[in-house]
């Protein structure tokens, strides 16, 4: 009888295991099929009149959204976008040092985290582009996953933030200044940013997913 009962507990908690498995893979596949498939090229770039308001830091990315996540997609979207961690490194936009760890409860009370489409379907993985918004700027990412919604890379792609101030006369004025960065998902599987700062940084979508530079 004894053994009867651990038998029946090591079943329950492999069924359950796998019905939270089954749970996470059905969370993944049902985001994904609420997304059409957008066509390559897929290309991020700031319009002029979002660059002379600084209370708009809306992206043009062909077919302009806006994908603010309600409370039950934002779980989803933290699960997926996150890779699971808890904690998230921000890191500076031009070297990407880490500046702090900060938890992902505290990072999303400060920042907007949405799906903005779907890319890529490969026979291997998902690409996805994600958008962050934040009170001084906004950045998009594009992810690569599994069919089972397991992160594989992530890169930044654009960008628009205050990046800081510069003199604009003799008598100590100063000005804020705006950095922005640019990039493309080309039809190839290739990817290419633009800082504008001199730094065009190219990379590739392997088959399996994975994202490497290239020279």
């Amino acid at each position: 009888m004894k053994h009867s009962l651990i038998l029946i507990g090591f079943l329950f908690v492999t069924v359950s295991a796998i019905n939270a498995q089954a749970q996470s893979d059905n969370d993944f596949l049902s985001l994904i099929k609420s997304y059409e498939v957008d066509s390559l090229p897929f290309c991020t770039k700031y319009s002029e009149e979002a660059k002379s308001n600084i209370e708009s830091y809306s992206f043009d990315i062909n077919q302009s959204r806006e994908r603010h996540p309600s409370d039950e997609a934002e779980s989803i979207i933290r699960k997926f976008f996150f890779g699971g961690r808890k904690d998230v490194y921000v890191q500076n936009i031009w070297d990407s040092d880490t500046i702090e760890i900060v938890s992902i409860d505290n990072y999303l009370e400060s920042n907007i985290v949405y799906v903005n489409n779907v890319v890529i379907k490969a026979q291997k993985y998902i690409g996805m582009v994600f958008g962050k918004e934040e009170e001084e700027g906004s950045e998009m990412y594009f992810c690569t996953f599994t069919k089972k919604g397991e992160l594989i890379s992530k890169i930044s792609f654009g960008f628009y933030a205050h990046a800081g101030s510069y003199s604009i006369d003799d008598e100590g004025g100063r000005a804020p200044y705006y950095a922005e960065k640019i990039g493309c998902i080309n039809k190839d599987y290739s990817i290419i940013t633009d800082d504008g700062q001199g730094e065009i940084l190219k990379y590739k979508i392997l088959a399996s997913g994975k994202i490497v530079e290239f020279k």
